[in-house]
């Protein structure tokens, strides 16, 4: 099934699965029937069973994780998944705070929060920046260091660009 597994117990439970690799004490213990899936950590992605296209790296990275196309990158992160799919998760303990059944969300934190510091939904799309400061530099001034522009509607106003800590609105 041309699965690749070291470390004691890892893929311990595969049955059917394919294309699988894991490296790490129980990473991927529990997987049976999935396939595509690389968990490199002690315990990483030790609850999956049938989930494919998982990417864990990291110590219980995704080990609550039974969903598919996750990635989790991070000690513990993703930690509280445990049946969406399409999550990307980064950073230590990233994720929710309790147990989430969410998918095509974002987190970037490095710990778990319900407010990371860098979220987003895949499926709206959405991305939130949670900061008490932002900082930009730019090489030139005749380049905007930060620029956000309305692309859908001109119903919700111009575009903002920012040179040089200076505000200006775009036509």
């Amino acid at each position: 099934y041309d699965n690749a597994s070291v470390g004691n117990y890892s893929g311990y439970d595969m049955t059917t699965g394919f294309s699988n690799t894991l490296v790490g004490y129980k990473a991927g213990t529990n997987l049976t029937d999935a396939d595509s899936n690389v968990a490199i950590g002690k315990d990483a992605l030790t609850t999956c069973i049938t989930g494919d296209d998982n990417v864990a790296i990291g110590e219980r990275a995704g080990s609550g994780s039974t969903g598919a196309g996750n990635i989790f990158i991070g000690r513990l992160a993703g930690e509280n998944f445990t049946s969406g799919d399409s999550n990307v998760i980064i950073g230590k303990n990233a994720g929710p705070t309790t147990t989430s059944t969410a998918s095509n969300k974002l987190y970037i934190h490095n710990a778990e929060s319900d407010t990371p510091l860098i979220g987003g939904d895949f499926s709206t799309p959405s991305l939130t920046f949670t900061a008490d400061d932002v900082s930009t530099t730019s090489a030139t001034t005749l380049k905007p260091i930060l620029a956000l522009t309305n692309t859908t509607d001109d119903a919700y106003g111009p575009s903002i660009e920012l040179y040089n800590n200076r505000a200006t609105e775009a036509d």
